[in-house]
Order: structure tokens, then C-alpha cells, then sequence
């Protein structure tokens, strides 16, 4: 493609449904792992303070209360999390955010079921009734507005990058859409592997240490007032819950093999020679990446 026709390729815009799909995930997203957060936090704290002395007051233990108050806030925690269920929202934003996002780029450059061949009016009709099944698909998950994200379904973004010639149209798709996710799902992937080192190298620390604690306990060259291996095997216990919160592992693989297979359609998209070929080609390379999302969200649901 010439340079004239790469500078006139437009930088790809979403449908609104899109930004507050996403807004709400990520409201969810970070309402979800707070509450999980605090109830670990808490949890830890209360076994600290169980742990310890503090003193009465009257007939009172105020370790014994401290640690009770703790495990109550724990529980509320708990009891927030179950009732406001923003895990819900997390992935049902999700789930319709990578939707539209697909839709939208099978609309731009003319993927299947939005060949070239459909008219104008075929194609926007047929367009608004799939992000009519997403939107019926959310049920009565509320979206998150967003402000400055516009009022469009279908972004003049799209319309233009749909009425370009097929080398500019595989040249938008492959920078904008394909290379973009693949570097996504390379980084995500080596920030979950970091991530699950550290959380690993931390929970083997704490195990290290309640051997080595519960050892000289047992021959008698510690003592202490407070219950210190309690305190280990809760903070252990926490780090592991924590670690399957965040899957590090299993979403390092997947988005690992996500990225390898993303370079794969890359290195195929040159070959596609007729907007018939490019239409069945987008189509599969879209339901390939919609595969990795169902998987998440299967992955999530456990």
C-alpha cells in the first residue's frame, strides 16, 4: 500500500455501547478485587490480633475484641460481596464490551456477516440488531456512563474504513486490530508470569518461615506469648486464596498461546486477494479471538 493510502486510513473508533460495556467491567473488575482484598486483609489481621496481648479492660480481652471485630468486618466483607455481586458486572461489561469491539471491526472492514456486498442500509440495519442482542444479552447489569464517549452505534471512524479499497482495509486490520491485540495479550501475559512469581516466591517465604518457627518451637529455643504459626498458616492461606483470585497462572498460558496465534493470522493476512476471501478471513480470525474472551469467562465463572 502506498503511503498516501496509509495516512488515509482513520484510527478506528467504538460504538458507545462499547465504552460503557467497558466502563462497567472495570467498575466490577475493581469492586470485586477490593472486596476480596479487604476480606483477606482483615482476616489477617484478626489472626494477628487473636495472637497477641493486649491487656483487659474489666473482664474484657481487648485482643480478643480486636480480633473479633476484625473476623466481623471480614464477614460484612463477605456479605457485600455476595449481595452486590460485582464480579457479575465485571464479566457480563466484559463479555459485551469484547463483543461490540469485534462487530465493529467485522463492520469496518467488511468481514463476515457484513460483506461488501450489502448495502448501506442492509449493512447498519443488521449492525444495530447484533448490538440490539448484546445489549438484551446484559440483562439487568446497569451500564456505566461515560462521558465524552459519544452517542454513536456506528462511528464515522467505521463508516469510513469501510468505504476504503481492500489494501487499506488489510492494512488497518492488521496494525489497528490484529498486531494491537497481540501485543496486548504478549504483555498481560508476561505481567501475570512476573506477578506469579512474586505471589509464589511470598507464600514459599511465609512457609519457609513457619518451619523454620514451628522447629525451633519444638525444641524449645523459641518461645513467644502470641500464636505465631496461626499467624503464618492464615497469611499463607491468604496468599494462595489470592493467587486463584487472580488465575496469574492459567491467564499467563492463555494469553500466551492468544498472542502466538494472533501472529499466525498476521502473517495470512497478505494472502486474502478478493474482498470474498477477506470477508471469510476476518470472519474466522474474530471468532478466534472471541474464542480466547468465552474462555476467560468460562475460566471466571468456576
Amino acid at each position: 500500500m502506498s503511503p498516501a493510502e496509509t495516512t488515509a486510513v482513520p484510527l478506528m473508533t467504538y460504538p458507545v455501547l462499547h465504552h460503557e460495556a467497558d466502563a462497567t467491567s472495570l467498575w466490577g473488575q475493581r469492586a470485586h478485587l477490593r472486596n476480596i482484598r479487604m476480606e483477606l486483609i482483615f482476616l489477617i489481621a484478626g489472626a494477628i490480633a487473636g495472637a497477641v496481648s493486649l491487656g483487659t479492660v474489666g473482664a474484657v480481652d481487648l485482643a480478643g475484641l480486636l480480633a473479633g471485630l476484625f473476623f466481623l468486618a471480614a464477614l460484612t466483607m463477605r456479605h457485600v460481596a455476595s449481595t452486590q455481586r460485582p464480579e457479575a458486572r465485571w464479566y457480563q461489561g466484559r463479555a459485551a464490551a469484547e463483543s461490540v469491539k469485534t462487530l465493529a471491526w467485522r463492520y469496518a472492514v467488511g468481514g463476515d456477516p457484513f460483506g461488501l456486498v450489502l448495502s448501506k442500509s442492509e449493512v447498519d440495519r443488521l449492525f444495530i440488531a447484533r448490538l440490539s442482542d448484546i445489549l438484551g444479552d446484559l440483562g439487568d447489569v446497569m451500564l456505566t456512563m461515560v462521558k465524552g464517549s459519544g452517542s454513536a452505534q456506528i462511528t464515522a471512524e467505521m463508516r469510513t474504513m469501510r468505504e476504503l479499497g481492500l489494501e487499506a482495509r488489510k492494512h488497518a486490520y492488521a496494525s489497528q486490530r490484529i498486531e494491537d491485540q497481540r501485543r496486548w495479550y504478549a504483555a498481560k501475559a508476561a505481567h501475570n508470569t512476573r506477578r506469579l512469581r512474586i505471589w509464589l516466591t511470598v507464600t514459599l517465604a511465609l512457609e519457609v518461615a513457619g518451619v523454620g518457627t514451628g522447629l525451633l518451637k519444638a525444641v524449645r529455643l523459641f518461645e513467644t506469648q502470641g500464636d505465631l504459626l496461626g499467624i503464618f498458616a492464615t497469611m499463607v492461606a491468604a496468599a494462595t486464596a489470592w493467587i486463584q483470585t487472580k488465575q496469574y497462572g492459567t491467564l499467563a498460558t492463555s494469553y500466551s498461546v492468544a498472542a502466538q496465534e494472533l501472529a499466525s493470522v498476521a502473517a495470512l493476512i497478505e494472502h486474502q486477494a478478493t474482498d470474498e476471501e477477506w470477508e471469510r478471513f476476518v470472519g474466522s480470525s474474530e471468532a478466534a479471538i472471541s474464542r480466547e474472551h468465552t474462555l476467560w469467562r468460562a475460566s471466571k465463572a468456576k
